[in-house]
């Protein structure tokens, strides 16, 4: 999983010849977009972030559970 589309494009480049599915962290949620890069925001982009990724894990790991 990646955190952004162009991070997934970037891994399909690298290794052409993988068989396993890439996702962003969003799509495994079921949802869609990026999660940007909190490193030049204050204290609240990085919570931000972080929320955004439990979000999405406790999502995605319940999506894929059921």
């Amino acid at each position: 999983m990646t955190l952004t589309e162009k991070h997934k494009e970037e891994i399909k480049r690298f290794d052409e010849s993988m068989r396993k599915e890439i996702y962003t962290l969003r799509e495994f949620a079921g949802d869609w977009g990026d999660i940007g890069d909190p490193s030049m925001k204050e204290l609240s982009g990085f919570r931000e972030v972080r929320n955004s990724i439990k979000k999405c894990l406790n999502k995605g790991f319940k999506n894929y559970l059921n």
